[in-house]
C-alpha cells in the first residue's frame, strides 16, 4: 500500500479507514503516516492527521509510544 499516493487522490472515510486498517498495531507504519502529517505535502498533511487520530482511537498504545 501506499498512503500518500491513496491520500493524494482522495479524501474520505473509507480511505482513511483503509489506512488505518493497514496500520493496525504496527508501530513502523503509525510512523510512516506520523512523516506524512509533520512533513508531507501541504495537502497531504490534514489528510494524513485524520488517519493518525483513527488510528490512536483505534490502538491508543501506538500514540503513548511516540
Amino acid at each position: 500500500m501506499n498512503p500518500e499516493a491513496l491520500l493524494t487522490a482522495q479524501h474520505c472515510r473509507t480511505v482513511t479507514d483503509d489506512i488505518a486498517a493497514w496500520v493496525g498495531k504496527n508501530a513502523a507504519r503509525f510512523q510512516e503516516i506520523l512523516n506524512l502529517m509533520e512533513h508531507g505535502p501541504a495537502k497531504i498533511r490534514p489528510r494524513a492527521g485524520w488517519v493518525v487520530c483513527t488510528c490512536g482511537e483505534r490502538h491508543p498504545q501506538l500514540a503513548e509510544a511516540q
